[in-house]
């Protein structure tokens, strides 16, 4: 057996007896072939086995089928593979869809004859030295391998050993008849030359496909996370500029409650200021109506002592009456004394007293004048004054200052006219 880094099987369960009888088949012709239902011994783990036998191996046997192309455990192995640059060679047991990473390998076809298959496997693995001694030497080493082969697998694959036995046999029987041709021979080692060398070839190709693929992966995963990136600046940008319309329409807010605010501060103020002036000129008015009151107060006096005055003088006009009366008795009486005395006293006073019945009626006529005069002058101070009084008491609800004035005014008009009264009286006085 070679001892070069055996060959690992990768297949489906479903295809067990293909794999135990190809896995047999190719320890018996010499080739170094890694199968986990031969070469795991009992009490190890599966799964750490197999990969470390997927580490140590330089080359790969996946059988291609309908279970092996579904068999996610076959397509990891594979992938494995790939990835560390390993041969991968297809062996396609059956029609099935082969998976698209292994669509560029050369594979080994077993559809139309197993034999033909074998062959060209045992090619590809570069066992064919080592055939013909191991079929020179009998059948004992290999019956031997063959039955430790047997013992490891479990009741079910005996029969399929036992026929993998008797196609050994044939297989053997056919070579010794193609040892005898050995020009054939020589000329079939080419043909697996020249086949190895585009099998290298091919090889080479898939790892460049490989490669170029490993490198779209690359490209993708670039493209993936610029794009990503660019998904995050935007997402940031977008949410910088929902931030910013939001600080804004904050700040427009509060702005705008300001000035309501302020706008509403204004009016208060407004209505403050207002109410005040309101509350001037209420109070100018009540100023008013307490100055006219006081006003009409002082009028009502002031007509008060007119009317005082007026009794006054009629008292005294009626005192000078009574007197009048009295002198006008007293002449009667003169008149009715003796012709002597009263001759005598006519005489004795000639002068004055004999114009007494005569003075007396125009004096009497000359002060009913004068009263009557002043009456007049003052009914028409009185009308003169009061619409300027009524027009200073409308001009006090505009301003104090002019209330004050024309208040000021009017009672020094009545000062005036109440003086011109008094003095107008005394020049009668003194006429009498």
């Amino acid at each position: 057996m070679s001892t070069k880094t055996p060959a690992f099987l990768s297949y489906a369960r479903e295809d067990s007896a293909f794999a135990l009888r190809l896995a047999a088949d190719l320890r018996a012709a010499g080739a170094n072939v890694w199968l986990d239902q031969l070469d795991i011994r009992p009490g190890r783990q599966w799964d750490r086995e197999v990969e470390q036998a997927l580490a140590r191996c330089s080359e790969m046997l996946v059988i291609l089928s309908p279970a092996g192309v579904d068999s996610s455990n076959v397509m990891d192995e594979v992938a494995f593979a790939l990835e560390e640059r390993k041969t991968v060679i297809p062996v396609l047991q059956c029609d099935c869809r082969i998976p698209f990473r292994l669509r560029r390998l050369q594979h080994v076809d077993f559809r139309s004859a197993y034999e033909v298959g074998l062959q060209a496997l045992l090619s590809s693995l570069a066992v064919d030295d080592q055939r013909a001694p191991a079929a020179s030497s009998g059948g004992g080493a290999t019956e031997s391998a063959l039955t430790k082969s047997a013992e490891m697998v479990d009741q079910g694959t005996k029969s399929e050993l036992g026929r993998i036995e008797q196609n050994r046999i044939e297989r053997e029987r056919a070579e010794a008849t193609q040892k005898a041709e050995q020009d054939r021979i020589e000329q079939e080692r080419a043909e697996a030359t020249q086949k190895a060398e585009q099998n290298r070839t091919e090889r080479e190709r898939a790892e460049a496909t490989q490669k170029a693929e490993q490198d779209r992966i690359e490209r993708e995963r670039a493209d993936a996370t610029q794009k990503a990136e660019q998904d995050r600046i935007e997402r940031e940008r977008a949410d910088a500029t929902q931030k910013a319309e939001l600080d804004r329409i904050e700040r427009e807010r509060a702005e705008a409650t300001q000035k309501a605010e302020l706008d509403r501060i204004e009016r208060e103020r407004a209505e403050a200021t207002q109410k005040a002036e309101l509350d001037r000129i209420e109070r100018e008015r009540a100023e008013a109506t307490q100055k006219a009151e006081l006003d009409r107060i002082d009028w009502k006096r002031a007509e008060a002592t007119q009317k005082a005055e007026q009794d006054r003088n009629a008292r005294d006009a009626g005192a000078v009456r009574q007197k009048e009366e009295a002198n006008q008795e007293s002449d009667d009486k003169t008149n009715a004394m003796p012709q002597g005395i009263s001759t005598s006293q006519s005489q004795g006073v000639s002068g004055p007293s004999g114009l007494a019945p005569s003075i007396a009626p125009v004096r009497h006529l000359l002060l009913k004048g004068l009263t009557l005069l002043i009456l007049a002058i003052l009914g028409l101070v009185v009308w003169i004054n009061l619409p300027n009084v009524g027009i200073r008491k409308d001009a006090k609800t505009e301003s104090s200052s002019s209330v004050s004035n024309v208040s000021n005014t009017s009672k020094q008009g009545r000062i005036d006219s109440s003086q011109e009264i008094a003095v107008s009286e005394i020049q009668f006085s003194k006429f009498l």
